[in-house]
C-alpha cells in the first residue's frame, strides 16, 4: 500500500499525540511509590506521634462514641 504524504503525516501525528499523552498521565503522587512488598512488613512512611494533648483529644473523642 502506497502511503501519501498527508497519510505520513498525519500518523505522525497521532503518533505524537499517544506518545504525549502516555507521558502526561503518570500523575504526580504516584511517583516514587512502592512497588515491591515485603511480606509481613510495612514498608511506607513512619507515622507521626500524637502530642499528648492530642491523645487526650481522641480519648475524649473515642468516651463520646461508645455505645450506652
Amino acid at each position: 500500500m502506497n502511503r501519501t504524504p498527508l497519510r505520513r503525516l498525519a500518523m505522525g501525528g497521532i503518533g505524537i499525540l499517544l506518545a504525549g499523552s502516555a507521558l502526561l498521565g503518570c500523575r504526580q503522587d504516584e511517583q516514587n511509590r512502592i512497588l515491591a512488598y515485603e511480606k509481613g512488613k510495612y514498608l511506607g512512611k513512619a507515622d507521626q506521634k500524637l502530642s499528648s494533648e492530642g491523645v487526650n483529644r481522641l480519648r475524649l473523642r473515642v468516651a463520646n462514641q461508645r455505645a450506652r
